[in-house]
């Protein structure tokens, strides 16, 4: 059997209007060459490229047949494995336990799931009570490796956890977040994924369902298959399954975000040095946008570019990029209300498998972005106990003024809204009828407001 891995290239497209990079529309745009069912390997905003995967050098051909203009092409050795310094499932759990081992009062491990092939999915929590759940302590969630030639991404969780617990007790406000949080490290959630990237083929991107595999990031509910944001194809780099979480790795996930209730979310992936927000599909929005829009363009204000020109573009996928559906981000934020963002780390010139002499600066970078949002859900905001179930409506007042959008009361009674300074008003409300309103005005702070019906 003809093994494609030996016959993959990257070809580099200029764009014909670098301003319709996310547009849907003329050639040229990221979008078309999306819907003609090319793999997007990242994109270059600056420079108005996009970099396309192919199997073989005629599929590269058939792009200038189409009318792109292919500024570079480049082989790529599928069946060379990454340098070995990166992740692989078994040096993950052996970094986890020994972590554990080393910081047992600070760390909680456990397996959430089960991949397609029989894998445990580990994470692990960062808090001083690791053990318990402490309804005063918000929950925060960083994970890596939904797709599994993203090398980087696990290194990046890895790095995090890393930092927390060997920081703990000389940096202050390190200290403070581990203090008074819950934080969660999901490494690699693309555990057979990663497997076949060591052992057979570099660019392998989807899990090992069947043949060809599941691309888990287009395969939750919210969303799946709605706005031309996945592929109905096998085939594909982005085929999203046979049914909205038919993926043991997404079941994972799901169960856990519902088990933990996490306020805020990070999911890392490469390439492109973008910070992406809900929603995916075209000409959609997310509720709160200030809040959601504004936290990610402040993320991305704090991380400069591989080439040291800027800083990381912010924006929901389909402005900056292609639309996509059934994506983590925009379940956890629509059905879940995780405030939840997409960070795409490393430059096109880093790609997919940079050398492992890039993971020390990459990871050093990455820290201002997650250490920026651990400050946010400490700062501004409304904390409490309240009924659980209860739906919570939030509508800002005077010169916060904006379109309402709702939460949920927590399993273990708590809430917890990431919010903008401003006035507004919080209206709680139960199953039979039951509310009442809460006149707030927020600052840089948190509040703390206990509400009983």
């Amino acid at each position: 059997m003809l093994d494609l891995a030996l016959f993959l290239t990257i070809s580099t497209v200029k764009l014909a209007n670098p301003a319709d990079v996310g547009a849907i529309g003329p050639i040229g745009t990221v979008q078309e060459l999306k819907d003609q069912g090319f793999d997007i390997a990242g994109v270059n905003l600056s420079a108005g490229t996009v970099d396309v995967v192919t199997d073989t050098r005629d599929e590269s051909l058939s792009l200038r047949i189409r009318g792109y203009d292919i500024l570079r092409t480049r082989e790529v050795d599928a069946d060379k494995a990454p340098d070995a310094g990166y992740q692989t499932p078994e040096t993950v759990l052996a970094k986890l336990q020994d972590l554990h081992a080393r910081f047992p009062a600070l760390t909680h491990l456990e397996a959430i799931g089960k991949s397609v092939q029989g894998r445990d999915i580990w994470a692990m929590k960062i808090s001083t009570s690791p053990e318990v759940h402490d309804p005063a302590k918000p929950a925060v969630l960083f994970n890596g490796m939904h797709h599994a030639r993203e090398v980087m991404t696990p290194e990046v969780v890895i790095d995090t956890a890393e930092t927390l617990l060997s920081q703990y007790g000389k940096d202050p406000a390190l200290t403070k977040h581990v203090d008074a949080d819950e934080i969660w490290v999901m490494p690699m959630l693309n555990v057979d994924g990663n497997d076949k990237v060591w052992h057979g083929n570099a660019m392998w991107r989807k899990n090992a369902a069947g043949l060809l595999g599941t691309d888990i990031n287009r395969n939750y509910p919210y969303k799946w298959g709605a706005c031309n944001g996945s592929s109905p194809l096998f085939l594909s780099e982005d085929y999203r399954g046979t049914g909205a979480g038919s993926e043991p790795e997404t079941r994972a996930m799901m169960g856990f975000v519902k088990a933990v209730q996490p306020v805020l979310d990070i999911s890392y992936h490469s390439y492109s040095e973008l910070v992406i927000y809900p929603y995916g599909c075209e000409g959609t929005h997310a509720e709160a946008k200030e809040l959601v829009e504004g936290l990610g363009k402040e993320m991305a204000a704090l991380l400069p570019k591989d080439d040291g020109k800027g800083t990381y573009t912010p924006g929901a996928s389909w402005e900056i990029l292609y639309a996509t559906d059934g994506t983590d981000i925009d379940w956890m934020f629509h059905d879940q209300g995780v405030l939840a963002y997409t960070i795409e780390v490393n430059s096109d010139a880093a790609g997919f498998q940079p050398p492992f002499k890039l993971r020390q600066p990459t990871v050093e970078k990455l820290r201002a972005a997650w250490m920026y949002a651990l400050d946010r859900v400490a700062g501004s905001g409304v904390r409490g106990m309240a009924p659980k179930g209860a739906m919570i409506t939030v509508e800002g007042l005077g010169a916060a003024a904006s379109a309402p959008y709702s939460a949920m009361v927590k399993n273990d009674g708590s809430y917890h809204l990431v919010m903008v300074p401003g006035a507004y008003k919080l209206t709680f409300a139960t199953a039979d009828g039951r509310a009442v309103e809460k006149d707030v005005t927020v600052g840089d702070d948190r509040l703390e407001i206990d509400v009983s019906l």
